[in-house]
């Protein structure tokens, strides 16, 4: 199977690192995790590390998760984006929808389902867009 290079970005330190510790641990040896506490961060990463998809909390200082999402989409199509947060609003989720990010997830992530979005989301294609549905919960 394919490694993942996975960038984590979130402005809050002991959530990122958990997440970070649990996502290596529960992919073994599938994903290779980099972690960037802001957008600002993690574009400043993009410029000499590539990775395959890109979480982001969506509320952050510097350069929030819409913001780099826009971003993203914009410079590297290839790169899948989730973006996670636990304060979505409709106008948020159509931003993003039309950016068209990869998936939409709900903090407080569930690690397993987290995992599997990452492992299934295919890194070279922006030519689809899951459905987001019902997965957004204000």
């Amino acid at each position: 199977m394919h490694i993942k290079d996975v960038l984590l970005v979130d402005d809050e330190p002991v959530f990122l690192s958990a997440l970070a510790e649990g996502l290596k641990s529960l992919t073994g040896k599938r994903c290779n995790v980099i972690t960037a506490r802001n957008g600002k961060e993690a574009i400043d990463i993009l410029k000499t590390v590539m990775v395959d998809v890109v979480v982001t909390d969506l509320h952050m200082p510097v350069m929030n998760g819409l913001e780099l999402a826009e971003h993203l989409k914009m410079r590297y199509p290839d790169i899948a984006v989730i973006v996670a947060s636990a304060f979505m609003d409709a106008n948020i989720e159509l931003a993003l929808r039309s950016l068209l990010v990869d998936h939409l997830a709900d903090k407080p992530l569930d690690l397993r389902e987290l995992t599997h979005t990452i492992m299934a989301v295919k890194a070279h294609s922006s030519m689809a867009v899951r459905p987001l549905g019902n997965e957004m919960r204000g």
